[in-house]
Order: structure tokens, then C-alpha cells, then sequence
């Protein structure tokens, strides 16, 4: 029987993603963003390298969370976004404060419009690297 966690996204949308058997991305995220477009632009840029990811809520800083899911993910890859305003890409075995990719926002993302879409097309190659980190190919950079 397979298994979905639910997260809303955005107030109307539900994005299922499958939570049963395979290799998969873990990404952890403080429960203070789980109606976001942020957690959405995260998932997107996975599934557009079609990898799995399963999608969980924890507590702490992105640096954290991120260790955290590398640790317990089957692709040893994973993705932290912490109530700081802080995602970070890791792999299970880099170092805590060595994450492979990391961002902090430095403003409130729901106040300031103009960064708002900045914001969602770093979180997109966020999630896009973690599943390239899986698939063996080049990362993407900021711009």
C-alpha cells in the first residue's frame, strides 16, 4: 500500500509526494513555512530532475535540518529550511558547518514582493542541486 504525506502549499494547492520504499531526498522543514510558495519552489526543482523526496517538519536551523536529512535519507542527500530563513543543501558526509549549498534570507520574503521571486528561484536550485547530487550530474549556481 503506498503512502503520501500531504502539505498544503500556498493556502489552496495539496502537493502529494510519495513517502514509501526507494531512493529519495529528505527535506526537513520548520512547520513555520509549510503553506509557503518557498517549500513548493524546494519540491519543484526536485521533481524536475525526477528524483523522490519525502517531506517532513522538524525544528531548528536550516544548517541543522539539512545534516539532519542527509543523515536519514536513503540518497544521503537532504534539505533543511529553518524557521531562521535559512536552507541548506547536505550530504551525509560533509561536515555540519561544510553544507554543499546555502542560503539565508535577509528579508521577510511574504513583506518584500521584489524578492520574493528572487527567493523562489534559489529554493528551485536548491532542489534541483540536491537531486542532481543524486543523479551524478553538474550542480546549477546562483546567479
Amino acid at each position: 500500500m503506498e503512502q503520501y504525506l500531504t502539505l498544503k502549499v500556498s493556502g489552496e494547492r495539496e502537493y502529494k509526494k510519495e513517502v514509501t520504499g526507494g531512493i529519495f531526498i529528505l527535506v526537513y522543514i520548520d512547520p513555520s513555512w509549510q503553506d509557503t510558495e518557498f517549500v513548493e519552489s524546494i519540491l519543484f526543482g526536485i521533481e524536475e530532475e525526477q528524483v523522490k523526496a519525502k517531506v517532513f517538519f522538524g525544528e531548528g536551523d536550516g544548517l541543522d535540518l539539512a545534516s539532519k536529512a542527509a543523515v536519514e535519507s536513503s540518497a544521503r542527500v537532504g534539505i533543511g529550511l529553518g524557521k531562521d530563513g535559512t536552507v541548506a543543501l547536505h550530504h551525509e558526509k560533509l561536515p555540519l558547518e561544510k553544507p554543499i549549498q546555502s542560503y539565508k534570507f535577509t528579508t521577510d520574503p511574504e513583506k518584500d514582493v521584489e524578492q520574493h521571486d528572487k527567493i523562489c528561484e534559489k529554493l528551485k536550485i536548491i532542489g534541483t542541486n540536491s537531486a542532481r547530487l543524486v543523479k551524478k550530474v553538474p550542480l546549477k549556481t546562483f546567479n
